[in-house]
């Protein structure tokens, strides 16, 4: 390791291999409000409709464990994509970011939980024209610290990123940065990794190799590299005693499945969820927060067999990110919530009702 001062959706993660982005500084981005993850859904058979699952605390064993919350906006075709989540108005309730394809501006869809019964023109409200040089969105985080949700742009070709710095719909700020350590980087995931409250860039290169990217109070992020040689594991009691043991490393094999925290016992900092889609082995890699150093690793369980995550948030208002399933066999959605439990780190909850269908894809958080 070495450290510098420097400059999916339902996301079916077997089928499209394409990381997911939690787009908070290990905050829990609720569309409704509320203290569980009440996400944002975009139905991918007819692009103009959405819904909000909005959950209910304690979870029933038995459903229904949500009220869904229907939103139907005829003027989000095709040509609008969804690509972030964020509380860009510092009042609990997220907001999407939106870029049309066609001209390159991106908007915020304004808390469309709050404000689904007034016009659409009051609800998008555009904020940035992409330059060719910005690349894309490529998620959601508080970099800055203030309570307020700003938007990540990065570029593969120039490697170089760029932050717009959000108080509601004005951009107060636009600065850049870039990786300390030349590779192919690309964005993995936006978390707090060290537990200041700024969020954090994690980027991952095409050897498996991470270099973090830590915002704070100074002018300058500062970064930390960690070769994937020393990104090791072993299994948990509970997974030696169902598969055996395991151990070795988090390697291109794997995939960053998601990112923060996902179990609340000591120091609030965020940890690498990683998924296997070979093997289905599930792991963690958490960080030492002052050393910027990985902590440990550890496998804990397997997918079952014709399982996909669909979303990752917390379900059941512990603090701690829970993921849900989806059967492609049977179509039923099963929540695992994490947790410590006994060093389990996960249990197995109910069957929700009703069922979430494939064609409801997650909007990222």
């Amino acid at each position: 390791m070495s450290v510098h001062d420097g400059p999916e959706s339902m996301f079916t993660l077997a089928r499209n291999m394409h990381p997911v982005i939690t787009l908070d500084a290990n905050r829990n981005m609720s569309y409704a409000g509320n203290t569980v993850g009440d996400l944002l859904f975009r139905n991918q058979q007819d692009l103009t409709n959405f819904e909000i699952p909005v959950f209910v605390v304690p979870t029933p064993t038995t459903g229904p464990q949500y009220s869904p919350f229907f939103i139907s906006q005829p003027n989000l075709t095709g040509s609008f994509a969804l690509q972030a989540s964020g509380d860009f108005f510092g009042d609990g309730y997220a907001s999407a970011v939106v870029t049309n394809f066609f001209n390159g501006e991106v908007s915020i869809w304004k808390e469309p939980y709050l404000n689904s019964g007034i016009t659409f023109g009051e609800q998008l409200v555009p904020i940035y024209n992409l330059l060719s040089a910005d690349g894309v969105v490529a998620g959601a985080g508080d970099f800055n610290g203030d309570g307020y949700s700003d938007i990540l742009l990065w570029n593969d070709n120039t490697q170089t990123g760029k932050i717009l710095l959000m108080h509601g719909h004005q951009i107060n700020g636009e600065p850049t940065f870039e990786p300390t350590t030349v590779s192919t980087w690309s964005v993995a995931a936006v978390a707090d990794f060290n537990g200041d409250g700024f969020s954090d860039v994690l980027l991952r290169d095409t050897s498996g190799n991470l270099e973090i990217v830590y915002f704070n109070s100074l002018s300058q992020p500062t970064t930390a590299d960690f070769k994937q040689s020393i990104l090791r594991y072993n299994s948990t009691a509970n997974y030696s005693s169902l598969y055996g043991s395991a151990s070795g490393n988090f390697d291109t094999g794997w995939i960053v499945a998601a990112t923060g925290i996902f179990q609340t016992l000591g120091t609030s900092y965020a940890a690498i969820l990683w998924l296997n889609p070979t093997t289905a082995q599930m792991g963690f890699t958490r960080f030492t927060p002052f050393a910027k150093s990985p902590l440990f690793g550890q496998v804990f369980a397997k997918l079952p067999a014709n399982t996909v995550i669909q979303a990752v948030g917390d379900f059941n208002g512990d603090g701690a990110k829970d993921l849900l399933l989806w059967d492609t066999s049977t179509s039923e959605n099963i929540i695992w919530f994490m947790n410590f439990d006994g060093g389990a780190l996960y249990h197995v909850g109910p069957t929700l009702e009703p069922t979430l269908p494939p064609v409801w894809q997650v909007v990222p958080n």
